[in-house]
């Protein structure tokens, strides 16, 4: 939704990164993906994912996309709490780091 109002193209196949696309896509071929074609920026959203068994991104699934967002991107800008730190909302918008590939 989010590249579809700032009308910017994803350059990766997958919307999100949700447990069901995760263990549907492959998170091997999701970070494949993202290397190849790596976004200008990646929005990390608060999300409590505990109905697919798994609560936060990045430290219940999807640890690898994670640690690949954590290594190539910088912090542009936080609204609320830091995302998957504790049960309140919060999203951070990261800007790929150019440098870093």
């Amino acid at each position: 939704m989010i590249n579809y109002l700032s009308r910017r193209l994803n350059p990766t196949a997958i919307i999100n990164f949700m447990p069901p696309e995760i263990f549907m896509f492959g998170e091997e071929n999701i970070l494949a993906s993202i290397k190849d074609n790596p976004p200008d920026y990646a929005v990390l959203v608060h999300s409590d994912t505990s109905e697919y068994g798994y609560k936060f991104f990045g430290i219940d699934y999807g640890v690898a996309i994670m640690e690949r967002i954590r290594q190539h991107y910088v912090d542009t800008y936080q609204l609320g709490a830091t995302p998957f730190r504790s049960n309140r909302f919060g999203m951070s918008i990261m800007r790929h780091n150019k440098k870093t590939d």
